[in-house]
């Protein structure tokens, strides 16, 4: 019946007794009797039974309170009440001094106790205290045991003699049946069940009744299993159409501003390309009008380029021609060039003349820098002081440029790095730009092994900072596709 307990019984001997002796009575009313509590064991056995197929369709019936974050191994089985309705109804069948569930982890098994019935408030707040400290060597105490709970094999444990296990208020206890609560060849629990101190010859009706018990468990954990695994799934799902709805958005606004930009730049290079034609101008007005036509005409040749290189970026044609660089003298220069263009800004420069040469790529910083400089023009529309610091940190080159214009809202601080993201504000509605520009930029700094960042406060201005190591070798292997 159990590896290590085992019920002995033999037939009785009646001999050559007279069948009307005094004695030969006692055998017939002893055999009436043992006659009528197989039948009612038997009865009892089948109500038994049944409450469990009637509880077990109930369980089936509770509501699941399963999030994608939960355990599927025993969190969402001890948060649900299913576990003290198995026991107390184990029981009340067995009509034991004590019964419990333990589940396990199966990486560690360390115990985690799942409900008890048969202690006083008191004892059970230190028996589910203790236990959850203990491991399932703890209790068993000879690995073979636990061996043969992983063969799904029901246990009779001598408590007396396992006199190094740690299980609490167990000193009361001769023998605990242990039974074993397996899901997919797993061992996930333990359901164990005793009497005291009396010595309990447990019947085939009791341990058919014990192991329908932590079959139930384990089809409850089953079921809180592919609930378990259904939510995450619906919670993925949701996410991934979230994001494709998202992106469907921002490659529709990206489609309706590049219209727009396209339109309206052609639109002005048609019309002054017009007057020219179709007019008589003097040479200053012909000159002014050409420069504006040369103005769109380097604006659309903008947008067309941050389109190509975004496509080249993403699918990991664009390489680095790494030289070696004075970032300082960049800058400088960079500055100087761009600050002519804008009277109504004031530039300062304020760079670490210790900080030493880097490898780079020339072209692919003069993009990153030219398109930070022109936000910050473009973002402080009233003009305003504009900061351009270089600073040699840890091995790294930190570049920062802050302006005092409109800044950026909080929540889209990592989304202007993404590609044809724009943000949606009243101020920053009549600003061109195709929403390409930060995402290419993002991208060519982590070509150089380094970091992109930006600091804002609407209606203060923002800061974007990047870092470049100044140790960096270069590489000339194509990026791959980026995940921002």
């Amino acid at each position: 019946m159990f590896p290590e307990y085992k019920q002995k019984t033999r037939p009785l001997n009646t001999g050559g007794l007279n069948k009307n002796s005094p004695v030969h009575e006692s055998l017939r009313s002893a055999e009436y009797h043992i006659q009528e509590a197989q039948f009612l064991i038997e009865k009892r056995s089948r109500e038994a039974i049944d409450a469990l197929l009637a509880m077990a369709e109930a369980l089936m019936h509770i509501p699941r309170r399963l999030s994608h974050g939960d355990d599927i191994a025993g969190e969402t089985f001890i948060a649900s009440m299913i576990g003290q309705h198995i026991i107390d109804i184990t029981h009340t069948i067995l009509d034991c001094y004590r019964a419990c569930i333990v589940a396990i982890d199966p990486e560690t098994e360390r115990l985690n106790p799942v409900a008890i019935v048969g202690l006083s408030p008191e004892e059970e707040t230190d028996w589910f205290a203790k236990v959850e400290k203990l491991s399932l060597l703890d209790i068993v105490v000879d690995h073979n045991l636990v061996k043969l709970l992983h063969a799904k094999e029901v246990l009779l444990v001598d408590m007396v003699r396992s006199s190094q296990q740690k299980l609490p208020s167990s000193s009361n206890v001769h023998f605990m049946l242990v039974a074993p609560i397996c899901v997919n060849q797993q061992l996930v629990g333990i359901l164990c069940a005793d009497y005291g101190r009396e010595e309990h010859i447990y019947t085939e009706e009791e341990l058919s009744v014990i192991k329908t018990m932590t079959k139930l468990v384990s089809l409850v954990i089953e079921r809180e299993q592919a609930e378990a695994e259904r939510s995450r799934a619906l919670f993925s799902l949701q996410q991934a159409n979230e994001q494709l709805s998202r992106i469907n958005k921002i490659q529709s606004n990206f489609v309706s501003v590049v219209s727009h930009e396209f339109r309206t730049t052609l639109t002005s290079i048609q019309g002054f390309s017009e007057l020219i034609c179709e007019e008589e101008f003097s040479y200053e007005e012909v000159k002014e009008y050409a420069t504006d036509i040369n103005s769109n005409a380097l604006l659309l040749n903008e947008m067309i380029s941050e389109m190509l290189d975004l496509e080249r970026l993403s699918s990991g044609q664009m390489q680095l021609q790494q030289t070696l660089i004075n970032l300082n003298t960049l800058l400088s220069h960079l500055v100087n060039s761009i600050s002519a263009l804008t009277p109504h800004h004031s530039f300062h420069l304020q760079l670490d003349e210790t900080l030493p040469s880097l490898s780079a790529d020339h072209d692919r910083l003069v993009q990153v820098i030219t398109n930070l400089v022109g936000n910050a023009i473009k973002y402080s529309p009233a003009g305003g002081e504009i900061f351009v610091r270089s600073q040699a940190e840890n091995n790294l080159a930190h570049v920062s440029i802050q302006d005092q214009g409109i800044g950026i809202p909080s929540y889209a601080m990592e989304q202007i790095f993404t590609p044809y993201y724009r943000v949606e504000a009243e101020r920053s509605r009549y600003i061109t730009g195709t929403g390409l520009g930060l995402s290419i930029v993002r991208q060519i700094i982590e070509m150089h092994s380094g970091l992109i960042w930006v600091e804002s406060i609407p209606g203060q201005g923002s800061t974007f900072h990047f870092t470049l190591p100044l140790s960096q070798t270069g590489s000339t292997r194509p990026l791959q596709q980026s995940t921002t």
